[in-house]
């Protein structure tokens, strides 16, 4: 009785907190000078918008498509509860248990909500596509900005690895049923690069195709909830496990697990709330981005904690009491295919493809993310390489050569793996420490960066920006960077410790060599960067935007 009483003080105290987060930034926005925060002249707003990029000392060469629901879109199909689940339901249920999402998804989901808090207070203070990178640049130079971006890519690798990885083979798997051939990591890898290169070529397309597909990956995330939870419903809902059952701790409600189990628990919670910050990376390509842009962010990860709560908790309680329910086919895809879809084997197939459409808009928006993170990376070099990698394609207005970049590295990333870890043959429920740890490690560690040196070292001048921003937490600022400081830290640590001490090794060495090739670059062609232009030229910003499309 005391669990569930207690269980249910903690997610109306989330929820709480989130609100009276939101009423009071709302509140701050209202009584701000930034006058075009209510709805305007679509002309007038972009000029205005055009003119904050402008002062920041960069030409508006990215095409602004995306509202406020567009800018959301990216964000929340880009962290995804869909696939989240899909990846790490099994695992965090036999870590935890059903109390994983009865009290750790709402405890790791307040400090969910104060990292994407922080992070909105910077994308509001700075509206352009850099993202960590331009952050870290503001507050502390030009060596944590190399630090942020190469952090935050090698986590968007890392992601991209994981997500497409098991998008591939789903699709492998659904292809050879109907083919009628044998899977295999050739097959695979041929699917991964498949789905790789169609999100390659949608995101090369322009911010419009990206505006329509996530606002339906968003639709596609509610509607897959709604089904879920109605087909569970409609075919064991008689069979519920009391509401005691959802605060029990231990596989099955046992009462056996240890602490490490429980902080393994905690941390891959915290994965699921990665790539919510997707929106700061489209500022450059959002009508009034220093109020979109961070309620995007803040809204996703508030969202995403409910839809999360109330999927997952029906999941436990529809599925707990059912026999051989443990930690070996605990599958989120076995769970709820198999259980929602076994009274009609057309519904079966048609959520199998609902998760794998969710899968890949999820990749999608890590394309979309890192590519813009990397152009505004390379727009600030003077090196003939950087020149050519910040190319814009004046038809479509988006760092195309950028793409292709990255969209190699990806795929010589997936063979690689493909050929160290053979996923064909990976239990679904049981996916690899080493990437999760990876992820987990340079994409906290990244976001860290900033918000660190904004408590720490900022510069005036960052100071200065900070003053500007529009979606504001007042008083209640720095405790709240000082906590989403804290809580990164501290799973990076765990993620470290705990899950894959290889894959922190890994990155450490990483870096290093990173680090050792940038010191040979910069001597051997006296690479220089720009530096924050506050008072561009008008003559070179008017010589820039006038090859591009404007309106």
């Amino acid at each position: 009785m005391y669990n569930v009483l207690g269980g249910i003080l903690l997610f109306a105290s989330v929820c709480g907190i989130g609100l009276l987060i939101a009423f009071f930034v709302q509140s701050q926005t209202k009584h701000s000078r930034h006058w075009n925060y209510r709805t305007q002249d679509k002309y007038l707003q972009f000029k205005e918008d055009k003119y904050a990029l402008n002062k920041l000392g960069y030409a508006q060469q990215l095409r602004r498509y995306l509202n406020g629901f567009g800018s959301f879109g990216v964000s929340f199909t880009t962290m995804s509860v869909i696939s989240g689940a899909a990846l790490y339901f099994g695992p965090m249920y036999g870590f935890g248990g059903p109390w994983t999402f009865g009290i750790g998804w709402p405890l790791v989901s307040l400090f969910a909500l104060l990292v994407a808090a922080a992070a909105a207070e910077l994308a509001s203070a700075m509206p352009t596509s850099g993202g960590v990178y331009h952050w870290s640049r503001a507050a502390g130079g030009k060596a944590w900005a190399w630090a942020a971006a190469a952090l935050r890519g090698a986590g968007d690798i890392g992601l991209l690895l994981i997500i497409n990885g098991i998008a591939a083979v789903l699709i492998d798997s659904l292809l050879a049923a109907w083919l009628g051939y044998r899977s295999s990591s050739l097959s695979m890898l041929a699917v991964g690069v498949l789905v790789l290169g169609t999100q390659l070529l949608v995101s090369s397309r322009g911010v419009y195709w990206l505006h329509w597909l996530t606002s339906c990956g968003v639709w596609l995330q509610i509607g897959l909830i709604v089904a879920i939870i109605g087909g569970l419903a409609w075919t064991i809902g008689p069979y519920l496990q009391p509401v005691e059952y959802l605060f029990a701790l231990g596989p099955e409600g046992s009462g056996k697990t240890g602490l490490v189990q429980i902080v393994l628990a905690l941390v891959l919670i915290q994965r699921l709330f990665m790539g919510g910050d997707a929106a700061a990376y489209t500022t450059e390509e959002t009508y009034n981005p220093k109020v979109h842009a961070p309620w995007s962010i803040y809204l996703t990860a508030a969202y995403g904690f409910v839809f999360g709560y109330i999927l997952f908790a029906y999941i436990v309680m529809a599925a707990g009491g059912l026999p051989g329910f443990h930690l070996e086919n605990t599958s989120f895809l076995a769970l709820t295919v198999s259980l929602w879809g076994a009274w009609n084997p057309v519904m079966n197939t048609l959520l199998f493809i609902g998760i794998i459409l969710s899968l890949w808009s999820s990749g999608l928006g890590i394309v979309n993310t890192s590519s813009r993170m990397w152009f505004a990376y390379h727009r600030d070099g003077r090196s003939q390489l950087s020149r050519w990698m910040a190319a814009v394609s004046v038809k479509h207005q988006t760092p195309k050569r950028i793409m292709a970049v990255f969209g190699i590295v990806a795929m010589l990333a997936m063979a690689a793996a493909s050929g160290i870890i053979p996923w064909h043959s990976q239990n679904m429920a049981v996916l690899p420490p080493f990437w999760t740890a990876w992820c987990i490690i340079c994409l906290n560690g990244s976001a860290a960066i900033p918000i660190g040196l904004r408590l720490m070292r900022a510069k005036e001048e960052y100071r200065q920006l900070l003053l500007n921003r529009v979606w504001s937490l007042g008083a209640f600022s720095l405790p709240v960077h000082w906590l989403a400081f804290l809580w990164l830290s501290a799973t990076t640590v765990a993620a470290a410790v705990f899950l894959s001490a290889a894959a922190a090794g890994g990155i450490a060495a990483l870096l290093a060599l990173a680090a050792l090739f940038q010191a040979v670059r910069k001597i051997w062609n006296g690479q220089q960067y720009v530096g924050m232009q506050l008072s561009p030229t008008p003559e070179e910003m008017i010589r820039v935007e006038k090859s591009y499309r404007q309106f």
